[in-house]
């Protein structure tokens, strides 16, 4: 497989002192991006969820224990999820990172576009589209993995879902917000459209 040719060149090329110094730093990286991500969920769900929500006016014992708690659930979490991910066929890691980043993210790029370049689509139709738009995701990510039968897949590969999907959520927005009725607000300098003319006549001097 195409993720084993940098392990295999490292381990039967490149001298033992050196191999061991590159296998090192490769674990020190992998392990500060983990543990980044883990103490970002966990403090996210105790100081946004927890305190303000779920359990106020607890002692902070209460909160650094459910904090602990929760990263050790997200631990579990990251390793049940990677021992999935290896036993899924694929061409390389790269085409399932692609996969779940574009399920999570994959309508950002395709929002920010129309909030800075349409004056049409409100925050109504962008919601809607940005719901089929998860689930038209899901769908093509589940295609590209061959969780689908050939028969109900479109055939796109994982390195087009993520564009798919951006176009599909900008082009249902577009149209919905044909039928829907928008929300009046006002967007001065909030769109390309609708910048202060000072700020126009600047850009052009």
């Amino acid at each position: 497989e195409a993720d084993q040719v940098l392990p295999y060149f490292i381990l039967k090329e490149v001298p033992a002192g050196v191999a061991g110094i590159v296998i090192s730093a490769v674990l020190a990286a992998a392990m500060s991006s983990l543990d980044s991500g883990i103490n970002a969920i966990s403090t996210v769900s105790v100081v946004d969820l927890m305190k303000p929500y779920l359990a106020r006016g607890r002692e902070d014992k209460y909160y650094l224990r459910s904090a602990r708690w929760i990263a050790f659930a997200v631990t579990l979490l990251v390793i049940l999820g990677a021992i999935l991910f290896s036993r899924i066929e694929k061409e390389s890691m790269n085409d399932v990172s692609l996969i779940v980043t574009s399920i999570f993210g994959g309508c950002l790029m395709g929002l920010f576009m129309l909030g800075f370049f349409t004056r049409r689509v409100d925050g109504t139709s962008a919601t809607i589209a940005m719901g089929l738009a998860i689930l038209f995701n899901i769908y093509l990510g589940l295609g590209a993995l061959g969780w689908l039968p050939p028969a109900v897949t479109l055939g796109i590969h994982s390195y087009w879902v993520g564009a798919a999907v951006n176009g599909f959520f900008i082009i249902l927005a577009l149209i919905l917000s044909f039928f829907l009725r928008r929300e009046a607000k006002g967007l001065e300098g909030l769109t390309v459209w609708t910048m202060p003319r000072r700020a126009a006549k600047a850009e052009e001097d």
